[in-house]
């Protein structure tokens, strides 16, 4: 069994990032867009929408404040929605 001399560097191993979970879309009372999104904690991910699905538009951010490495869903309104005729929605992060 071989031994790594001392004084080397540190190994970093990168774990991927989980991808946002979009739960459908509903409307709120005051007629906006509401888009619940099953995120992680500590990670930044943007909320794009797209009226042909080739073209998209970073529209928002949504981060998840905590502790612990747990997960939780957020809400993000989309207060401009009815401005469109139809639009689509997604969540990506970096």
């Amino acid at each position: 069994m071989a031994s790594l001399p001392s004084g080397l560097g540190r190994v970093w191993y990168r774990m991927p990032l989980p991808a946002p979970l979009l739960l459908p879309p509903h409307t709120t009372p005051a007629g906006d867009v509401a888009l619940d999104m099953g995120v992680a904690e500590n990670i930044t991910y943007s909320v794009q929408a797209s009226e042909d699905l080739v073209l998209w538009t970073t529209i928002g951010l949504i981060l998840l404040w905590g502790h612990g490495g747990a997960s939780g869903v957020s809400e993000f309104i989309d207060t401009h929605a009815h401005q469109f005729p139809h639009r689509y929605y997604r969540a990506v992060f970096p």
